[in-house]
């Protein structure tokens, strides 16, 4: 119970927190609101190929992204909140590092988005 309360009040946890869940409310919204079924959306880009450099596919395949947000976020905040207790910077780092790939997500998805 204690290192659940010391986790809540720990600053720079709250701190990742908060921008962590901005960034997943902001992304799941973003997407919803860009998101139509009927359109195509360039998935891959393979750079080299001398035919078709550009794959496409339909719309499932950009929810599979907002799949991916949902579970980073949720997993970061479990895993952090496990490894508090015994390694507090390890569970800083953990944080860091699911914001860099939660805004790396949105920059990815918004260039998909913008190709379409």
């Amino acid at each position: 119970m204690r290192a659940t309360n010391t986790f809540f009040h720990d600053r720079i946890v709250l701190f990742f927190l908060t921008v962590n869940t901005f960034l997943f409310v902001v992304y799941e919204i973003f997407n919803a609101i860009n998101f139509d079924s009927n359109a195509n959306y360039f998935i891959q880009y393979r750079s080299g190929a001398s035919v078709d450099e550009y794959k496409s596919g339909n719309g499932t395949d950009l929810i599979y992204f907002s799949l991916f947000v949902a579970f980073v976020y949720f997993a970061q905040f479990i895993l952090s909140k496990r490894m508090y207790k015994d390694q507090k910077h390890a569970s800083w780092a953990i944080m860091f590092s699911s914001t860099l790939i939660l805004v790396m997500t949105f920059l990815v998805t918004w260039a998909l988005f913008k190709l379409r």
